[in-house]
C-alpha cells in the first residue's frame, strides 16, 4: 500500500511539475517578447535571439508553440523595418512553418506573418514565393470570407503580376477588386436603408 501511494504521489508531483514548467516557459516566451518589443535595438535583437534558441527546443504544447510563433513574428517585423530583410524571411518562415505544422489558430497569422512575409518575397525579387505566399493568404481569408484581406491580396498580387510582366492578369485582379469594392459598397448602402 505505501508503495502504491508513493507512485501516486510521484505521479502527480510529475503531472503538476510539468503543467507548471509548461505555463513557466509560455510566460517565459510572452515576457521575452514585452521586454524585446519595449525596447527594440540590436542589443534587445540579440538576447532574444537566444532565448529564441532555448525555446525552440523546449515547445512542447500547443501554447507554447503559439507564443514562438509570436516571438517569430515580432522578430520579423523588427528585422523588416530595420532592413534585414533576409533575417525578417527566415523569422516570418519559421513562424508559418510552426503555425501550419501544428494547426495552431487564435491569431491573425495572415495580418502578422504572411502579408509581411508575401511583402519580403516582392521586394527580394523571389516573385514565385511572393505570388504563392499571397494566394494562400487569399485562400485562407476567402475561406473566412474576410473581404478587405481578399481585397487587399488581390491588390498585392497585381503588383507582383505587374512586376513580372503578366500586365493582363495584374489589370484583371485590379478589376476584380474594383468590382467586389463597389458590391461591398452597395451592401453598405442597403443594410442602412434598412
Amino acid at each position: 500500500m505505501v508503495k502504491f501511494l508513493k507512485k501516486i504521489y510521484f505521479f502527480l508531483f510529475s503531472l503538476f511539475t510539468t503543467i507548471g514548467f509548461s505555463q513557466n516557459l509560455e510566460d517565459q516566451i510572452y515576457n521575452a517578447i514585452d521586454s524585446f518589443v519595449a525596447n527594440a535595438n540590436p542589443n534587445s535583437l540579440q538576447k532574444l535571439n537566444e532565448k529564441e534558441v532555448s525555446f525552440s527546443n523546449l515547445v512542447a504544447t500547443n501554447d507554447e508553440k503559439l507564443a514562438l510563433v509570436i516571438l517569430y513574428c515580432n522578430k520579423g517585423s523588427y528585422e523588416m523595418k530595420n532592413n534585414k530583410q533576409k533575417n525578417a524571411i527566415t523569422s516570418y518562415e519559421k513562424a508559418w512553418n510552426l503555425f501550419t505544422k501544428n494547426n495552431l489558430s487564435n491569431y491573425d497569422i495572415i495580418e502578422y506573418c504572411l502579408k509581411p512575409l508575401g511583402t519580403l518575397y516582392t521586394k527580394t525579387g523571389n516573385f514565385t514565393l511572393a505570388e504563392n505566399t499571397i494566394k494562400k493568404y487569399i485562400f485562407i481569408a476567402e475561406k473566412e470570407n474576410y473581404q478587405p484581406t481578399i481585397i487587399s491580396g488581390y491588390i498585392n498580387l497585381s503588383i507582383v503580376y505587374k512586376t513580372i510582366g503578366n500586365h493582363k492578369t495584374a489589370l484583371e485582379l485590379l478589376q476584380k477588386v474594383a468590382k467586389t469594392k463597389t458590391l461591398l459598397q452597395f451592401k453598405r448602402k442597403e443594410l442602412k436603408k434598412k
